[in-house]
């Protein structure tokens, strides 16, 4: 198998060294290192996890470790070597996998103290991005997907299957094709990715930071038969089926331990979603900001009021996963209204709900064996607070629904709460998890550990008067165990049993059969106790696994109940509406019609903006208004509201309410965008070559049913070009694709189709001028915009005033002669200028088909260029494609 990650390479193979000049302990180490050989390993040594040779010398700098060597008396031939102590493995782990790394842990697995010869270990886990369990390397409110890629030939579908250990969800789905597929991984962000044996890796496109790829080298594990495990071998279709058998063979192989808590696979189509791809959910900010990819800021900040994270986790994956079904998005409608109308018993459910913790992640470490003793306590906190939730649910037959079945494991609940102290410690191998009373046993022991003292004492009390010593003392030492000890004032008493131990400044110290026999006893007891209390707490830990079912079923309740009570939460704070939801099967106009609608996250940054928002209302429908020209000045808010309208778009498909005072809205199948300037430095392609490249790709996906948000497209080229370009675009989404499409635009030329074409209007950004300056209404009306106050725009952004008046003398100049074309024959330069053809990419200017017709070097490009199936080739197959070409016209 072969993995590459973003950010730092796998660690390189080892050098070879011949097994006769390894010690028992290093030949011990290369056997683990064989087991996985592309994975860092953590080689458990006493107190220490120890790295040598090439994964010293990475973890020393993922970690800011210090390189030692072990061998240093052989010079060059020492081994580099870099640990840290086993208390700190959750952290280091975490950063060597947020490091991209693969890692395998090889631990102690008998006590040294009894070990015969060199310790026995083995590897006991190996770690990935998308495996790992560890609390401090997760981010509490966002899935840990591990996925699977299965690229489909030709037309064959491509199939796709995540796996959250952290929750036990595993989901899988096919795609049309490779966009698609991409569209789909991209959404769910998942941290690591399996291909096929024989995928290159640049059919995922352009590496992504922190996620690790791996391409399996055995074809067998891509059956479109499912494993047993994972539920109905005939569920979904054969392409989701191969995937997720891939990934199940991976994850068995790397954490076949981990796996127990998995939930039978969840087949879902994305067909019955509101589909949105990489560039829609970044250009919205559904769940992070443009600018440094952090929630705050996001549309996900500003409607999750969920009290828990698991409700937190179904807010975010319903936003970026609206649903298309009518009878979905309506129910969960209803149930946000029915608890919007009822703020008391919402809010005392709130407040019993925030009781619990992350049950999804808490049964999954239990599970795998990793949970600890404050891990168990927290899903008895959790348990123990779910049937306070039912109660208050119960006391109303409109929301009781939500809550039945929530205190449904009271047995374990309260079996635990018998079972584990108040406050169990973060460690079992320290003792203090057991509540007294639990076991007869462990009391017994606790007992004898916890009277120790007195029987020290008494035993102390007892040689002083058969001696006749009143100074004698029993004392402890961590070298000598207990002693009795004599001033030299006494030493003629001390009777002929006492054993001499040690002489010190001030007398001797003796030991007798009784003290030595009491010191083992006490010794034994202590070990047995740690002991017991360690296996009684192993055995709480596989009963909540051996209910993870169970329990992840009440998880899943409790994320759906916290996300409703939420989003109704924000609907009663924010004046959020309900939506009226229209199924386009019954409404061919498939209308969209918001009134005093508002951006749901710019309304909240009032103060910091230092204005109030300004609501506007936006009508679209497939049979009237199916295209708006939005213009008007820069920062006016055009896009302000072309990103609201689509913002409330997702938030009603999602379930939750909208910022409006009223909102009709056709179910959409998709949402497209292309908004704000970039280009592809890595790709070599520029800003306007990335705005033909997602234009494009609007143009051939979107269907009459979806919602497209173009910005300003066409401003990356020539006047000219870029005019005839937006123009040629209106007129293909007004007569062939037929979706509703909102195009903000400062070619004011555009506004003339709202008079030629019957379903395209004018809608402009208002701004007043005032004593040269220029004020923004915020208020979208009816109509194109009158001008464009570029040169006012430009003097808020601080340009120098001498810039701005020869500004204002170019464009006095520009306006005069536009005047003039219409009144007059155009001047010779003025005429040259607007008639000179655009220069084409052939020598001769002439068209493609026209040049081609007298070079058969291009009739062969054109050839190999209409072959090409553009939804399916990758960035490097497209290189290479040109290459050939390029040698081809150079004959």
């Amino acid at each position: 198998m072969t993995s590459t990650t973003a950010d730092p390479p796998t660690p390189a193979p080892r050098a070879p060294i011949a097994a006769a000049n390894l010690s028992p302990m290093m030949r011990q180490y290369f056997e683990a290192k064989e087991q996985h050989p592309d994975a860092l390993l953590l080689f458990h040594m006493g107190d220490f996890y120890e790295t040598f040779h090439d994964d010293a010398r990475r973890c020393a700098q993922v970690l800011d470790l210090t390189l030692t060597t072990r061998d240093k008396d052989k010079g060059d031939d020492a081994v580099p070597m870099a640990g840290f102590p086993v208390h700190a493995l959750a952290p280091n782990l975490a950063r060597l996998i947020a490091a991209g790394l693969k890692v395998s842990v090889c631990d102690q697995l008998e006590d040294p103290k009894v070990a015969k010869g060199i310790v026995k270990r083995g590897i006991t886990r190996v770690v990935t991005p998308g495996t790992v369990l560890d609390d401090e390397s997760l981010d509490a409110r966002a899935a840990s997907y591990v996925a699977a890629l299965r690229p489909g030939a030709g037309r064959e579908r491509w199939g796709l299957a995540f796996l959250d250990l952290t929750s036990g969800s595993f989901l899988a789905t096919s795609a049309a094709d490779r966009a698609n597929a991409l569209a789909e991984l991209s959404r769910r962000d998942p941290r690591e990715v399996v291909l096929p044996p024989g995928t290159r890796t640049d059919v995922l496109g352009a590496p992504r930071s922190g996620r690790r790829v791996e391409e399996r080298t055995h074809p067998d594990e891509w059956r479109t038969d499912l494993p047993e495990a994972l539920g109905d071998a005939a569920a979904g279709d054969g392409a989701a089926r191969a995937a997720a058998h891939g990934l199940w063979s991976y994850v068995r192989e790397l954490a076949p331990t981990s796996t127990a808590h998995v939930r039978a696979m969840a087949h879902y189509a994305l067909e019955e979603q509101l589909l949105l791809d990489e560039l829609t959910v970044g250009h919205l900010e559904l769940v992070r900001t443009q600018r440094d990819l952090k929630r705050p800021g996001s549309l996900l900040s500003v409607v999750d009021a969920s009290v828990t994270v698991m409700g937190s986790r179904r807010v975010a994956s319903w936003l970026l996963a609206p649903s298309r079904q009518l009878a979905v998005v309506e129910e969960r409608h209803g149930a946000v209204e029915a608890f919007l109308q009822r703020p008391s018993l919402r809010a005392q459910a709130r407040e019993e709900l925030a009781r619990v913790a992350d049950l999804e992640r808490l049964v999954a470490r239990a599970a795998a064996g990793v949970a600890s003793p404050k891990d168990l306590g927290a899903v008895r906190d959790s348990l123990l607070a779910l049937p306070a939730v039912e109660e208050t649910l119960a006391r109303d037959d409109a929301v009781a629904a939500h809550g039945a079945g929530l205190s449904a494991l009271e047995e374990l609940a309260d079996e635990l709460a018998g079972a584990l102290v108040d406050r169990p410690p973060p460690l079992a191998r320290d003792g203090g998890v057991i509540r007294p009373g639990y076991h007869a046993g462990l009391d017994e022991l606790r007992s004898l550990h916890e009277n120790a003292r007195d029987r020290v004492a008494a035993l102390e009390a007892e040689e002083r008067q058969k001696t006749g010593i009143p100074s004698l003392k029993v004392g402890y030492s961590r070298v000598f165990g207990y002693f009795l000890e004599v001033t030299r004032t006494h030493l003629a008493k001390v009777p002929p049993h006492y054993i001499r131990k040690q002489t010190v400044a001030n007398g001797e110290r003796y030991f007798t059969t009784e003290l030595k026999e009491l010191e083992e006893k006490l010794a034994h007891a202590e070990e047995q106790r740690l002991a017991l209390e360690e296996e009684l707490f192993v055995a709480l830990r596989s009963r909540v696994a051996g209910r993870a079912a169970q329990v992840l079923a009440l998880a899943d309740q409790v994320a759906r109940l916290d996300a409703l009570m939420g989003f109704a939460e924000v609907a009663e704070q924010r004046r959020y509406v309900r939506p009226r939801m229209v199924d386009p099967s019954s409404s061919p106009g498939l209308p969209l019609v918001i009134e005093g609608g508002r951006h749901p996250v710019l309304e909240t940054r009032e103060r910091e903006l230092g204005e109030p928002f300004v609501p506007n209302d936006m009508h679209l429908s497939a049979d009237a208004r199916q295209v708006l020209l939005v213009t008007g000045p820069n920062m006016a808010g055009k896009s302000t509201a072309m990103r609201m309208v689509a913002l409330l778009q997702v938030l009603a498909q999602a379930g939750s309410f909208v910022p409006a005072d009223r909102a009709e809205l056709a179910l959409t199948d998709r949402i497209f965008t292309r908004m704000g300037a970039s280009d592809d430095i890595l790709s070599g392609q520029s800003t306007f070559m990335v705005e033909m490249l997602e234009t494009s790709r609007i143009l051939r996906d979107a269907t009459p049913q979806s919602l497209v948000l173009l910005d300003e497209i066409g401003r990356g080229t020539s006047t000219y070009d870029g005019l005839a370009l937006a123009w040629a675009i209106v007129e293909h989404l007004h007569d062939q694709v037929k979706a509703r499409a909102l195009f903000a635009t400062h070619y004011h030329e555009l506004t003339e189709l709202s008079r030629q074409l019957p379903r395209v209007r004018s809608v402009h950004a208002a701004a007043k001028e005032w004593e040269d300056r220029v004020i923004f209404l915020r208020k979208i009306l009816e109509g194109p915009a009158e001008r464009s106050y570029g040169i006012q725009v430009a003097r808020l952004a601080g340009l120098p005033e001498s810039v701005l008046r020869r500004a204002r003398d170019v464009l006095q100049g520009l306006e005069t002669g536009a005047a003039a074309e219409e009144q007059a024959p155009r001047s010779p330069r003025l005429r040259k200028a607007r008639t000179t053809p655009q220069l084409g990419l052939f020598d001769d200017g002439s068209a493609p088909a026209e040049a081609a017709a007298v070079d058969p070097r291009l009739q062969r490009i054109l050839t190999e260029l209409q072959s090409v199936d553009v939804n399916n080739v990758t960035p490097l197959q497209a290189l290479n494609l040109l290459a050939a070409w390029k040698g081809w016209a150079r004959g």
